[in-house]
Parts: structure tokens; sequence; C-alpha cells
């Protein structure tokens, strides 16, 4: 119960902090935003980033990208033979 109430009580300052300076809101989305901004910069670092590449999740993530695009190729192939016969 205790983590409940704080949750509430840290909400409630929050809220009434809002309601007294709107500029509070604002902060608070933009905070939000680039919260979520470092997040995507970091997946996009992690995903194309030319070191990682070299290790075994890079090598792996590599693999399963290429795998998916040779079955792709084959489905393609495989409908092109069905066609000429």
């Amino acid at each position: 119960m205790i983590y409940y109430y704080s949750l509430f009580t840290i909400f409630a300052i929050i809220v009434t902090i809002i309601i007294v300076d709107q500029n509070v809101g604002y902060y608070i989305v933009l905070l939000i935003k680039l919260i979520e901004t470092k997040v995507e910069k970091l997946y996009w670092m992690i995903r194309f980033h030319p070191v990682i590449f070299s290790s075994p999740i890079g090598k792996w993530w590599m693999m399963r990208k290429y795998m998916r695009t040779v079955e792709k190729l084959a489905q393609e192939f495989a409908k092109k033979d069905k066609s000429e016969v």
C-alpha cells in the first residue's frame, strides 16, 4: 500500500505544480520527447554502428536480415518457375 500512496503523492504534487504553472506541463512534455529521441538515437546507433557488425549480436542480426532476403527471393523464383511450366 505504501507504494501506491507514494505514487499517488508524487502524481498529485506534479498535477498541482502543473495547475499552478502551465510551463511545467510544457517542460514535462518536452522532457518526454527528449527521452524518446535519446532512446531512438541509441536504438539506431546500436543497430547501424559499424563496430556492432563485428560483434556476435551484429553478425546474428545481419545474417537474420540476409536470410529473410534469401527466403523472399526463393519464393519469387519458385513462383516464376511454376508460371513457366
